[in-house]
C-alpha cells in the first residue's frame, strides 16, 4: 500500500492480529525492507531486525505527532507516530552500540569445527553465522549448542563439544567417527547474558525454522543456558501454531534436546522433561553435576542424606531448617535463597576457622574445628562448582 505521503506500508494487524499500528516505510526503502520480510526465515539477522518493527508495532506509546527515538531489541529507530496514534512511520534504523559488543564476544550464531583428524585434533570456533546450516549432519541429525557461563566463546566452543559428544556419542568409535575435519556444530552464543528477552526470541526462532524445514535438530543445552531455554520452551507453549495441541506439536519431535549441568529456577530434571513433553520437543536426557548444590535443586536434594549421614561426632545445626536429622529436615530442604546467603560466611576464612563447612547446602557447625579438614575432601567438588570452573566441565 502506498500513502500520498511518501511512504510504503510493510507491516499491520492483517500480517499480525497482536499488533496495533501499521508501520510505514520511506518508499524509497520499501523493496529492500520487503526483502527482508519475505527472506527473513532462517537468517538470525534478519529476523532480529523485522521483529525489532513488530515490537515497535505491538508497543503502546506517545500520541503526540512528532519524531521520537526508541530502542526495540538491538536496534534504536527514529520514528513518527500519526496524530491517531494508528500509524509509525519509520525514518532511521541503527544497530544500537549498547546492545552488541563491538569484539570476539557478540552474542549470536557461531560454528565450531574440527580441525584434524579422528584422533589427533581439536574443537575451534571459526565464525560467525547468520543461520545454522542444517544440512550438516551428524547421525542423521544437525548439532547445536547453547553453552552457559564460560570465559569465551573460545573456551566454549572447546569445552562444551565435549558435553555434546557425552551426550549423544558415547562410546570411542562414535567419536572418531564424528571427527572428521571441517565437521562442525552450530553455537548459540549469549555471553552471559542468560535472561535477555532477544535472545530467548531468537532461539524461538531458530525452533521454529528448524521445524518448519522439518530439520532433525540435536540440541545440547548447559548451564545457565538452561533458563534461557525454559522461557523459549514456554513462549511456544502459550502460543502455539494451531489451537489443536496435537497439530501445534507436530514437527517440534524431530529436535531432540539434552541438558548438561543445569543451572536455575525451573531447570530441575523433572521441569526439563515436563516442558519438552508440553511444547513436542523429544527429551533425551539431564546430565547433573551432583557437587552443583548451590545452584542444582536435583544436586541439592540427592546429596542432603548421602553427605550429613556421613558425619560422626559432630553436633549438626540446620540453617534456616529444623535441629538435627529428622524426617522434616528431609522433606524440607533449605532453598537456594537462603542457601546463598550463607555462602559468603562458608566461603570466608573466619568461617572455616569457626568450623563451618557446608555438606549439600547444609550449614554444618562442628564441636571441633578439626574435624571438619576429614570432611573438606568431599567438599572440594562443591567447592569447585559453586565458586570456581567446575560446572563447566562433562560432570563425572
Amino acid at each position: 500500500m502506498t500513502g500520498s505521503h511518501g511512504y510504503k506500508k510493510i507491516l499491520g494487524p492483517e500480517d499480525d492480529r497482536s499488533l496495533t499500528r501499521n508501520v510505514w516505510v520511506p518508499e524509497c526503502q520499501y523493496n529492500e525492507w520487503k526483502r527482508i520480510k519475505d527472506g527473513r526465515d532462517g537468517n538470525y539477522y534478519m529476523t532480529s531486525l523485522f521483529r525489532s518493527i513488530t515490537d515497535m508495532a505491538k508497543t503502546p506509546g506517545a500520541r503526540m505527532p512528532m519524531y521520537q527515538m526508541g530502542r526495540y531489541g538491538d536496534f534504536d529507530m527514529s520514528y513518527q507516530i500519526s496524530p491517531a496514534s494508528k500509524d509509525i512511520y519509520l525514518n532511521l534504523v541503527a544497530l544500537s552500540n549498547s546492545s552488541e559488543s563491538i569484539g570476539p564476544q557478540t552474542p549470536g550464531l557461531y560454528r565450531t569445527y574440527w580441525e584434524g583428524d579422528a584422533t589427533d585434533g581439536r574443537w575451534k570456533v571459526k565464525e560467525s553465522c547468520t543461520t545454522m546450516e542444517l544440512s550438516h549432519q551428524w547421525g542423521g541429525a544437525h548439532s547445536a549448542v547453547i553453552p552457559g557461563k564460560f570465559e569465551s566463546k573460545e573456551v566454549a566452543g572447546r569445552l562444551i563439544a565435549e558435553h555434546l559428544e557425552n551426550a549423544y556419542y558415547p562410546q570411542t568409535r562414535q567419536k572418531n567417527a564424528i571427527h572428521k575435519n571441517n565437521n562442525h556444530f552450530s553455537m548459540f552464543w549469549l555471553n552471559d547474558e542468560f535472561t535477555s528477552d532477544a535472545h530467548v526470541k531468537s532461539l524461538v526462532s531458530m525452533m521454529q525454522i528448524a521445524r518448519k524445514q522439518s530439520a532433525e535438530l540435536q540440541w545440547l543445552v548447559h548451564g545457565e543456558a538452561c533458563g534461557t531455554f525454559v522461557r523459549a520452551a514456554e513462549y511456544l507453549k502459550k502460543n502455539p501454531i494451531s489451537d489443536n495441541p496435537h497439530e501445534a506439536q507436530k514437527g517440534f519431535a524431530l529436535q531432540s534436546f539434552y541438558f548438561s549441568n543445569p543451572r536455575g529456577r525451573r531447570t530441575s530434571k523433572s521441569d526439563l522433561e515436563k516442558i519438552c513433553k508440553d511444547v513436542g520437543f523429544t527429551y533425551e536426557d539431564t546430565h547433573i553435576n551432583k557437587h552443583d548444590v548451590f545452584r542444582n535443586s536435583d544436586a541439592r536434594k540427592d546429596a542432603v542424606w548421602g553427605s550429613l549421614k556421613k558425619l560422626s561426632g559432630i553436633s549438626l545445626a540446620v540453617l534456616g531448617g529444623s535441629a538435627g536429622l529428622n524426617s522434616t529436615m528431609a522433606n524440607d530442604l533449605i532453598g537456594v535463597d537462603t542457601v546463598m546467603k550463607i555462602k559468603d560466611l562458608v566461603d570466608s576464612p573466619l568461617g572455616l576457622a569457626t568450623g563451618v563447612a557446608v555438606a549439600a547446602g547444609i550449614v554444618v557447625l562442628a564441636d571441633k574445628g578439626a574435624s571438619l579438614y576429614g570432611y573438606g575432601r568431599n567438599l572440594g567438588g562443591v567447592a569447585s562448582s559453586t565458586f570456581g570452573n567446575g560446572n563447566q566441565n562433562w560432570a563425572a
